[in-house]
This record gives structure tokens, C-alpha cells and sequence, in this order.
């Protein structure tokens, strides 16, 4: 989760603030509405579907599970714009997704590399 945090961070701060190509609202609540979403729930999300994947078997419910993941990671960045916490300048809801498709893939070999890291650890008894 600590990955995803960082890259979710650091990305948010180069697309909103250097480059300005998404505008953040300047309304104190839309702005704390914001740092959750970019702090807190979109890793929490990304973590819950690499914990799901852990247990799948079948490259269809891989599929399903990232699809499920961008799904309400995008309904999020949706309801970012509804609500006026966000406005796009010089960036398309498309980008959003892409950004969401990397983030999960990202986490998922991030997982593998951990679990293929402990698999390897010598065990002493």
C-alpha cells in the first residue's frame, strides 16, 4: 500500500500542481474531500483488489478484478467532477483510467515481487 500511496501522491501533485492540467477546487471541504480520495481511498482500493488477487486461480477473475477495481476508482474521479472538487483543463476522463490500469498494475507486480521475496527466505527452526 505504501507503493501505491507514494505513486498515487506524487502523481496527483505533478498532474494538479505542476502542470497544471486538472484544477482542484480552492472550497476548504472540496479540498479535504480531494486529499481523502488521493491519500486514502484510492490505495485503500488498489490494496483491497491485490489482497482478492491473491487467492484468484483463473486469469478471467484476474480480469474482473482489475476491471472492478478501475471501475470504482473511475466512479470516484467522476464524482470528483460532478461535485466540483476537480476540473479537467487539459486532461480527458480516459486518462484517468489509463492512470488507474497503471496504479493496479503497478500494485500487482509490487505483490508478486513481495510474495516471490518470501517464498525465497531461508526459514531457520
Amino acid at each position: 500500500m505504501l507503493v501505491i500511496l507514494i505513486i498515487s501522491v506524487n502523481w496527483s501533485w505533478v498532474i494538479y500542481q505542476e502542470l497544471k492540467l486538472i484544477k482542484v477546487s480552492t472550497d476548504p471541504f472540496n479540498n479535504v474531500a480531494f486529499m481523502i480520495n488521493r491519500s486514502i481511498a484510492v490505495p485503500f482500493i488498489v490494496t483491497i483488489a491485490m489482497n482478492i488477487l491473491q487467492g484468484v486461480q483463473s486469469f478471467s477473475h484476474y480480469i474482473i478484478v482489475f476491471a472492478s477495481s478501475i471501475f470504482i476508482l473511475s466512479i470516484l474521479a467522476f464524482g470528483g467532477i460532478y461535485f466540483k472538487v476537480t476540473e479537467y483543463i487539459n486532461w480527458y476522463f480516459s486518462f484517468d483510467m489509463l492512470y488507474f490500469l497503471m496504479l493496479n498494475l503497478i500494485g500487482f507486480f509490487v505483490c508478486k515481487m513481495v510474495h516471490k521475496t518470501e517464498s525465497r527466505e531461508v526459514s531457520s527452526q
